[in-house]
Parts: C-alpha cells; sequence; structure tokens
C-alpha cells in the first residue's frame, strides 16, 4: 500500500523488497513519514534512496534527542546545603532520642530595598 502511494506522489523507483524500507517500517516507520518526505527527495538522482535516507536520518536524530531530553516532570530547585546539612541534623537528632524532630521554619526570603542617594537641600 506504501508503495502505491509513493508511485502515486512521483517516486518510480519504489521497491518493497528493499531491506532498508522493511527494516524503517518494521522500526515503526509510519506511511505519513515517508510521505511528507517525498517533496525533498523527488528532485534527487534516485529518489527512493534519498527518501529512504531522509527518513532513517530523522527517526535517528529524533532517537538521539530522546536520550538527551529530560523526562519527567522538571526537579524542584536544588535546596541549599545549610538546609540539606539542617534536614540531616534534625534526622540524626530524631533516631537517636526516638523522638520526630519538628521541621525547621521556612526560610523567609530576603527582602531587599532599592533606594538611591541623594542629598537633601
Amino acid at each position: 500500500m506504501l508503495c502505491r502511494r509513493l508511485k502515486a506522489l512521483g517516486i518510480g523507483n519504489v521497491n518493497p523488497s528493499n531491506v532498508r524500507l522493511t527494516t524503517l517500517l518494521g522500526a515503526g516507520a509510519t506511511p505519513e513519514e515517508f510521505v511528507a518526505s517525498v517533496p525533498k527527495a523527488l528532485s534527487a538522482k534516485d529518489p527512493f534512496a534519498y527518501l529512504l535516507g531522509i527518513v532513517e536520518g530523522e527517526r535517528i536524530r529524533a532517537a538521539q534527542l530522546m536520550r538527551q531530553v529530560h523526562h519527567g516532570p522538571m526537579p524542584s530547585q536544588p535546596q541549599s546545603a545549610f538546609a540539606e546539612r539542617r534536614q540531616r541534623q534534625l534526622a540524626v537528632a530524631g533516631a537517636l532520642t526516638g523522638k520526630p524532630m519538628p521541621a525547621p521554619p521556612p526560610v523567609q526570603p530576603v527582602e531587599v530595598i532599592d533606594a538611591e542617594t541623594r542629598l537633601l537641600p
């Protein structure tokens, strides 16, 4: 079915038993991936081979990108070294005394007053 569609779009030298084609289809390449690349491939000397190269290259780039991109929710901002040390201290104190230690109060952001200096007459 894909080969007929490619022929109808102008890729004349389609070979349904081509190893690269069957490998790409076996790896999950969709007919839409091939059809979307036809306009680029039509200007090549061997349009079918060029089409296979386009689809193969795009799938390789997508796989490489998947390995580089972070998966899942983004991690929260890392805690400061002081806050991490304080949490460890509370955990150890709780383990030694057998009493849960209260959580430290949240750190308040530092307030900054931005002012310009000027002389009053």
